[in-house]
């Protein structure tokens, strides 16, 4: 932010903080409803209006996901958009599915790694 003073660099920096923390603990409620979309999916419950939902929170972590500096959940999220699209998940899938969640709430846990952490 060259060009502005210091103080309002920090007060511009802290602000894009606090909308990271939300961000977070928002992707991380999502992650828990991929968790049990998932579910839904091994046990044949989750209709096409599910996939649409699950493949929805999927996407928005992934276009979150960047910004807040969790760059490494951007392609899993995606990948697990792109699963959630398919007619049906099959075993496999939703063990891939279940492995990508997990991989996107360690990293979520972990913390952001930019914007000043």
């Amino acid at each position: 932010m060259p060009g502005l003073p210091q103080e309002r660099q920090d007060q511009a920096l802290e602000a894009l903080r606090r909308i990271g923390v939300h961000a977070r603990e928002s992707n991380l409620a999502r992650i828990g409803l991929l968790e049990e979309a998932v579910d839904a999916a091994a046990d044949g419950w989750l209709d096409r209006s599910g996939r649409d939902r699950a493949a929805g929170m999927a996407h928005t972590i992934a276009g979150s996901a960047e910004t807040f500096g969790f760059a490494d959940i951007t392609g899993p999220a995606c990948e697990l958009e792109d699963l959630f699209r398919a007619d049906q998940l099959t075993p496999e899938q939703v063990e891939t599915a279940r492995t990508r969640i997990a991989g996107i709430r360690a990293s979520l846990d972990a913390g952001p790694t930019q914007l000043g952490q």
